[in-house]
């Protein structure tokens, strides 16, 4: 038998625990913990909503004395498998994800105050500078340290419940075979149907692997750019480099319309997904400049994934458990163009795929401005289905 992880319960934001399941239904059928209280595993730092988990909502929608009872049996059941107690529904999967997005809100919003009260102090301790001063100006700056603390604690929560969606996944593979079962009956009496959604399915791989030669013809003609020396090839290989440009939107558009709508970054085509969180930080000069901001760079980084994606699933198909995350950092010069590309660290031990992320950084194009170049350091996690 697995050992049975631990759970805390939090109720009225006082944590309580270690407990085992059976100690957490005593909790449940004394009034003591409800559906709207947080609770987690342990090694996990994300608080959980009751109601958002698969066991405990089974349990406290039961009406019936027995039906309570096999909810609990079957939560019993799947711990001492050793299962994680912890199992979100898909509603619970949307509801966790919007918790930490508005937290990591209130965050930005907290430390974008903090950064223009500091500011203010800056210029009063150039003035006049003061004791009474000079400790706000300290407990601003380790209050700034906390939140830092606390935006990594939101990203490792992310990938927790990232984690927590792979086992909800695992959970529907029954159904899934029922519904190939059904299929399989389908295709007997509607062989045309099934052989234009394989043409389809076809003509959307091809579309998928030619972005991928178009993304590496245009980092090719980029290296070619540099070592031109006259203003006719620099000119030629930029009418190529647009012509490229022109051709890979015209396909993404039609990956997304084949795709159901889905943009391209995340159309899974094969054997893992590319995730990512947003940037760990960003400094230099031009940090403060609305087109420099976190949301922004979020967003163009997104358009690579792709391309990223792509080299990834190719990457699986000769070594399958090949996971782990990149974190990689890169210079953006006032014209908007990446001057400098470098992983600074990676668990996945694996060049091609490395080479692959600083390649399309590298392509990435930002809005022009007036404010100097930054630094962004920033996070990709892989991992297979």
């Amino acid at each position: 038998m697995a050992e049975e992880k631990k759970l805390y319960l939090r109720v009225k934001g006082v944590e309580h625990g270690p407990f085992t399941v059976e100690e957490v239904k005593t909790w449940i059928e004394g009034g003591k913990f409800k559906p709207t209280d947080y609770i987690r595993m342990e090694g996990m730092k994300h608080w959980v909503m009751a109601k958002n988990l698969v066991h405990l909502k089974e349990y406290f929608d039961a009406k019936k004395e027995e039906d309570r009872k096999g909810a609990f049996a079957s939560w019993l059941g799947q711990v001492r498998e050793g299962k994680p107690p912890i199992v979100l529904t898909p509603t619970g999967v949307t509801e966790e994800h919007t918790r930490i997005a508005e937290a990591r809100k209130q965050l930005e919003e907290d430390a974008k105050r903090l950064e223009e009260r500091e500011a203010e102090l800056r210029e009063q301790i150039e003035r006049e500078l003061t004791k009474k001063q000079e400790e706000e100006f300290e407990r601003l700056r380790k209050e700034r340290e906390r939140l830092e603390e606390h935006r990594m604690e939101l990203e490792e929560a992310e990938i927790e419940i990232k984690q927590m969606e792979k086992t909800v996944r695992r959970r529907r593979r029954i159904p899934l075979i029922i519904a190939g079962a059904v299929i399989v009956a389908v295709i007997a009496v509607s062989t045309p149907i099934v052989i234009n959604y394989y043409k389809s399915t076809k003509e959307l791989q091809e579309a998928i692997n030619r972005i991928d030669i178009i993304d590496n013809e245009i980092k090719n003609l980029m290296a070619k750019l540099e070592d031109a020396e006259t203003t006719m090839e620099r000119e030629a290989i930029m009418e190529k480099i647009e012509e490229l440009k022109k051709e890979r939107e015209e396909l993404v558009k039609e990956v997304e319309k084949k795709g159901g709508g889905e943009p391209i970054e995340n159309i899974e085509t094969t054997l893992g997904s590319v995730s990512i969180t947003g940037p760990l930080s960003i400094i230099g000069p031009g940090s403060d400049d609305p087109s420099r901001s976190s949301s922004t760079v979020d967003s163009i980084i997104r358009g690579r994934m792709g391309a990223i994606n792509s080299v990834y699933n190719r990457e699986l198909r000769s070594n399958p458990s090949l996971e782990g995350k990149v974190v990689v950092s890169f210079t953006v010069s006032s014209d908007g163009t990446v001057t400098r590309a470098n992983v600074i660290s990676s668990t996945l031990s694996n060049s091609k795929l490395e080479n692959a992320i600083v390649s399309n950084i590298m392509l990435a194009r930002f809005p022009s401005t007036s404010s100097g170049d930054i630094t962004v350091t920033y996070p990709f996690t892989f991992e297979t289905k």
